[in-house]
């Protein structure tokens, strides 16, 4: 962000240093809610951190998208990570854990994540129409 930006250029005497840490965030939108969506999260986990080449760990946050139907509810994935140039992790990888955890974390198996990840069941999804993607 430019405050960000302007903060790290005042301690560093007017330079821009490459940023010590990140946050990687993926997420949907997404209808068919059928379970209790009157509530939302704000950071929940449900997991441990991990200690391996990962070295990371994730948090939830979700919460009902009224403006899109009662039964819409947003969902986001995030972590924070250092910036170490070799950090083995992408954000086309933690989007694939999205879609794998997703089920798990809403107790929501809807039949495109229940096979196991984005893969053949989501593009079987979208061909039908029953998920669509806004970008």
């Amino acid at each position: 962000s430019p405050i960000a930006r302007q903060a790290r250029r005042e301690n560093n005497g007017g330079s821009d240093p490459r940023p010590s840490g990140i946050c990687c965030v993926v997420g949907t939108a997404m209808r068919g809610f059928d379970k209790d969506n009157s509530y939302g999260d704000l950071i929940y986990t449900n997991e441990d951190a991990r200690a391996d080449a990962a070295a990371r760990q994730y948090f939830w946050e979700a919460f009902p998208a009224m403006s899109l139907g009662s039964d819409a509810r947003t969902t986001y994935l995030f972590t924070y990570l250092d910036a170490a140039s070799d950090r083995d992790h992408t954000v086309l990888g933690q989007f694939e854990d999205y879609w794998n955890m997703l089920p798990t974390y809403q107790k929501h198996n809807a039949f495109c994540f229940a096979q196991g990840g984005r893969g053949d069941a989501v593009e079987a999804a979208l061909e039908r129409g029953d998920l669509t993607l806004d970008r």
